[in-house]
C-alpha cells in the first residue's frame, strides 16, 4: 500500500466513520472500484482498519475528554458504594454504566466473530448490499423520532433544543445530563429526552444493534442512533451516546488487531500515517456533526448511504 493509499483511506475513514455511513463499507468497496492492488483478504487489512479506526478513537477521546474524566470518577464512585447509582443522585456514574452495558454485547460477540466477518472484507459486492441496508435503517430510525415526536405534540408539548445533548457534544460535564441539575426541561416531549432517562434495558438494546456494525457496510453510528431514537433519545443525544459507545470498542479492537501490524512487511508504517490522517479529519467531523445533529436529520445520510450502495454494486457489477 502506498502512502498516498494510506491517507487517502484515511481520509475517508475519519470522514465515513463518525457520519452514519458505514467506514469499514467504503474501505472495502473504494479500493476495488479505484483498482488499487490492495488484498483486502490479507491477514493486514483487518489490522489496517482497525489502526484506522484507532485514530478516530483517539478523536472522540480527545473531543469528549470532559465528559470521560467525569464518566471514569462516576463509575469508581458506583463501585465504592457497590451499588448502582440513580441517574437523579449521580448522573455521571449512571453514564458510566449506560456505556459499560451498551459495549459489553459487541465487544463479546465481537470475540466470536472475528474470524467469520474478516471474511466479508474480501467482498465488495456484499458491502454495497449492506450499505443499501443501511440507509433504510436510518429511514427507520427517522420514521421513529417522527412517530413520537408527532405523539409528544399531540400531547400539547412543544419540542425545544436538546439541552442534554448539546452541553454533551460540547464537551460538557455530565451533571448538563441530569434532570436534577435542570438538563430537561418541562418543554421538552418524550421525543427529546435526554440520556439520564434511558434505562439499562434499553442500553443494552443499543449495545446490541452495534452487532451489525461489524458487517462491513452498516454503519456502528447509524444502527446505535437508529437504536436510540428508537428508546426515545433525541437525534444530538442518540448520536453522542453513539460515539460514546464507539470508543472502548474501538481501542479493546485495537489491543487485538494492530500487533499483527507488527508481523505484516511495511503495513506499519501505512497503518500509523493512514490512522493519524483519520484522527484528524474525525475531529473536525465530530465537531459538525456536534452542531447539525441539533437540527439536522438522518435523511441526507440514509438517502446517501442508499445511492452509494445501489451505484456501487451496480459497477462492480458491470466490472464482471
Amino acid at each position: 500500500m502506498s502512502a498516498l493509499q494510506a491517507v487517502l483511506l484515511g481520509l475517508l475513514q475519519g470522514v465515513t466513520e463518525l457520519f452514519p455511513v458505514s467506514s469499514l463499507g467504503h474501505l472495502v468497496i473504494l479500493p476495488t472500484l479505484a483498482g488499487w492492488r490492495i488484498d483486502q483478504a490479507a491477514p493486514s487489512f483487518l489490522p489496517f482498519a482497525v489502526m484506522l479506526h484507532l485514530g478516530t478513537a483517539t478523536a472522540l477521546i480527545a473531543f469528549y475528554w470532559r465528559t470521560w474524566v467525569e464518566v471514569v470518577r462516576g463509575f469508581f464512585r458506583s463501585l465504592g458504594r457497590r451499588s448502582l447509582a440513580r441517574p437523579e443522585s449521580d448522573p455521571a456514574a449512571w453514564l458510566a454504566w449506560l456505556v459499560v452495558v451498551g459495549v459489553v454485547p459487541t465487544g463479546l460477540l465481537g470475540l466470536f466473530l472475528e474470524k467469520p466477518v474478516a471474511r466479508l472484507f474480501a467482498s465488495p459486492q456484499l458491502a454495497a448490499v449492506f450499505l443499501v441496508l443501511n440507509g433504510g435503517a436510518l429511514g427507520l430510525g427517522e420514521w421513529l423520532h417522527a412517530r413520537r415526536a408527532g405523539r409528544g405534540s399531540a400531547e400539547g408539548s412543544a419540542a425545544g433544543p436538546d439541552a442534554a445533548g448539546a452541553r454533551l457534544a460540547a464537551g460538557g460535564d455530565p451533571p448538563a445530563l441530569s434532570r436534577s441539575a435542570g438538563a430537561v426541561s418541562t418543554r421538552l416531549p418524550d421525543a427529546e429526552m435526554a440520556i439520564d432517562r434511558l434505562g439499562l434495558r434499553e442500553a443494552l438494546w443499543v449495545g446490541v444493534t452495534q452487532v451489525l456494525a461489524l458487517l462491513p457496510g452498516f454503519s456502528r453510528e447509524g444502527v446505535t442512533m437508529t437504536a436510540g431514537l428508537g428508546a426515545g433519545l433525541s437525534r444530538l443525544t442518540a448520536a453522542t451516546y453513539s460515539y460514546l459507545l464507539s470508543a472502548p470498542l474501538i481501542l479493546a479492537a485495537g489491543l487485538l488487531e494492530v500487533p499483527k501490524l507488527l508481523h505484516a512487511h511495511g503495513a506499519l508504517g501505512a497503518a500509523l500515517l493512514g490512522g493519524l490522517v483519520a484522527g484528524v479529519a474525525a475531529y473536525v467531523s465530530v465537531r459538525w456533526l456536534s452542531r447539525y445533529f441539533r437540527t439536522g436529520t438522518l435523511w441526507p445520510f440514509a438517502v446517501y448511504s442508499a445511492a452509494a450502495g445501489l451505484v456501487s454494486l451496480l459497477m462492480l457489477v458491470l466490472r464482471g
